[in-house]
């Protein structure tokens, strides 16, 4: 097994209560078996939060999670935006989501590729900052059997991150992309793509003002172009969705529908900045809401690709 991040992964850390949109706030937080026992060790032993370890973790359900008061904030997460149990018993006590995230983890031919999600600001920034494509470094190694399916898959994708890496408009590539694999987004209009958005499980008022928006007002052919300025954020936004999707949503939808979906991605995030306007700093924003309400979403997911084919 060999063992690869993107270039800018190890960069990452969690920049805590500089964060303008914590990852403890609005989630359910579901703590694993193992971690569970270490938090009713340390309320048997009376330490510092012991009465939190009672009172704070919901256990009629599967797996226990973490309450939340009303404006949906874990119960360990001080006035300041920090995490109590890091403050008082540092990071080895945190619960196994809480300490991978925004980590994700991709199994495929014997390898386990890592990457950080978008839906975290400061990955955002990461993921689309930077002059040129990103690197994939290996890590590590050791004995894996490979697969024949997705060995061929791993050789398709390095070709199309070889056309990202052409010079030309990311439009133009995107479309070489679609054309090598003969996919083909539906004839739809963007009014009728966003009543599809908008008819999915949604999690931020933020993300349903921005799909209304562009429901009333649309976004003209003349702003569209205009976010050409980014292409570089852009490309490196295509660069992520095919590193973290393609060979995944491949192997269940066909590789089609998985670069359309990719496609799709980042135009439905091209048309929300291109209605908001602003900076570099907006863009990041707006991706990192888009990642939030449809990455971590098997079921949205699964009906923007139905919706795709269909």
């Amino acid at each position: 097994m060999k063992y690869f991040v993107p270039d800018y992964f190890n960069s990452f850390k969690c920049i805590a209560d500089r964060c303008r949109h914590n990852c403890c706030i609005g989630w359910e937080i579901d703590i694993d078996d193992a971690t569970l026992v270490k938090y009713d060790n340390l309320a048997d032993m009376g330490k510092a939060l012991s009465d939190k370890f009672d009172t704070g973790i919901r256990r009629d359900c599967d797996p226990a999670c973490f309450k939340t008061d009303e404006k949906g904030r874990c119960v360990f997460l001080n006035e300041k935006g920090l995490c109590e149990i890091i403050l008082n018993y540092g990071e080895i006590y945190l619960c196994e989501i809480c300490s991978c995230h925004p980590r994700f983890f991709n199994y495929c031919n014997g390898n386990m590729e890592q990457g950080i999600g978008l839906c975290c600001e400061e990955a955002a920034r990461l993921i689309l900052e930077g002059d040129t494509l990103p690197e994939l470094c290996c890590t590590g190694e050791n004995d894996a059997d490979s697969d024949f399916d997705e060995e061929q898959l791993l050789t398709l994708r390095s070709e199309l991150f070889d056309i990202l890496s052409e010079d030309d408009t990311i439009e133009n590539r995107c479309k070489r992309l679609m054309d090598k694999l003969r996919a083909r987004l539906p004839k739809r209009s963007l009014t009728d793509w966003i009543k599809i958005y908008s008819g999915l499980e949604r999690l931020d008022d933020e993300w349903t003002d921005i799909l209304d928006r562009i429901s009333k007002r649309g976004v003209s052919d003349e702003e569209y172009t205009k976010a050409e300025k980014y292409d570089r954020a852009f490309t490196r936004l295509m660069h992520y969705f095919i590193y973290r999707h393609f060979v995944n949503l491949s192997l269940e939808y066909g590789t089609d529908l998985a670069i359309s979906f990719c496609v799709l991605s980042y135009r439905i995030i091209r048309f929300a900045f291109a209605l908001t306007g602003g900076n570099f700093a907006k863009l990041c924003d707006i991706a990192r809401l888009y990642s939030a309400e449809i990455e971590y979403s098997d079921e949205n997911i699964d009906i923007l690709i139905n919706s795709i084919g269909g």
